[in-house]
């Protein structure tokens, strides 16, 4: 075999995968788009599953979600090497 990559797995996961957010607001309420944070999302059972362009954008969506209503929780998804 050959190298292909360098480095942690932890900074190779960044490099590579799409940065996601698991969010689920206490009152079940659904996330809308807003074309301004630029992300997609998925509903994964009461979860809304939100992929990011970036990263950094987290704390932005952090801030709409909890307009809409009380957060009872918020993760930031590490991608997986597979």
């Amino acid at each position: 075999g050959r190298k292909i990559l360098d480095g942690t797995m932890e900074s190779i996961a960044q490099q590579y995968g799409e940065p996601r957010l698991r969010i689920r607001l206490a009152s079940g309420t659904d996330i809308p788009s807003r074309d301004d944070l630029s992300f997609t999302k998925t509903q994964d059972g009461r979860f809304s599953e939100i992929a990011l362009k970036s990263l950094a954008s987290r704390t932005e969506v952090l801030r709409y979600v909890s307009q809409i209503g009380d957060v009872e929780h918020f993760e930031t998804v590490r991608p997986t090497l597979h």
